[in-house]
C-alpha cells in the first residue's frame, strides 16, 4: 500500500507481513557522496535464519540545482551481473521535491530470502553530467515463521510473485 501525504508529494510504503515472527535477523546501512552517478546500495546483511524477508530503502539528494536526480537501471540484488533476471520487487520510486532548489529521489523494495548468506539491494542513478549526489541506503532482514505458498515457488526463481506472497499491501 502506498500512502501519499498531503503536505509532501513523497510516499510512505506500508507493509503487512503475516508471516513475520517478531525477530529482526540483521540490518545494514551505507552512505556516500558527493559523487557523479553513484550506485546507491543498502550495505550487506548476513542472515543466519531462513526464510527471511529483506526490506530496503535507497535515497539520493543532488547537491546542485540541475539536473534533477533520477534512477537509472532497475533495483538489483547483485545476484545477476548481467541484469537479466532475479530482480527484487521494486515497491516504487518517489521523486522528493522537499530539498528546495535541489532534488532528491527515493526507492524501496523487498525480496524473499530462502537461504542464509549475505544479501543487499542497490540501484544505479542516472549519470547526469555535472550532478553531485549524496546517497544512502538501509536494509532490514526480518525472520518469517514459514514459507510463502508453494505455488509461488513453482518457478524456482526469486521472482516478484515469491516476494509478493510474503507481503500483503
Amino acid at each position: 500500500m502506498t500512502v501519499t501525504l498531503a503536505s509532501n508529494p513523497a510516499s510512505l510504503k506500508v507493509y503487512d507481513i503475516p508471516l513475520y515472527n517478531g525477530t529482526i535477523d540483521a540490518t545494514s546501512s551505507a552512505s556516500g557522496g558527493p559523487a557523479n552517478a553513484p550506485t546507491v546500495n543498502t550495505g550487506s546483511v548476513t542472515i543466519t535464519h531462513a526464510p527471511d524477508l529483506l526490506l530496503g530503502n535507497l535515497i539520493m539528494a543532488n547537491q546542485r540545482f540541475t539536473p534533477k536526480t533520477y534512477w537509472g537501471l532497475t533495483l538489483d540484488d547483485g545476484s545477476d551481473p548481467m541484469r537479466t533476471m532475479f530482480f527484487p520487487a521494486d515497491d516504487g520510486a518517489d521523486f522528493l521535491p522537499g530539498f528546495g532548489v535541489y532534488s532528491g529521489s527515493a526507492d524501496a523494495g523487498h525480496e524473499f530470502l530462502g537461504s542464509t548468506g549475505t544479501h543487499s539491494l542497490s540501484r544505479m542513478s542516472y549519470p547526469g553530467i555535472g550532478s553531485m549526489t549524496d546517497f544512502g541506503g538501509v536494509a532490514i532482514a526480518i525472520e518469517l515463521s514459514g514459507t510463502p505458498s508453494e505455488s509461488a515457488h513453482a518457478s524456482g526463481s526469486k521472482s516478484t510473485s515469491v516476494a509478493a506472497s510474503a507481503v500483503t499491501p
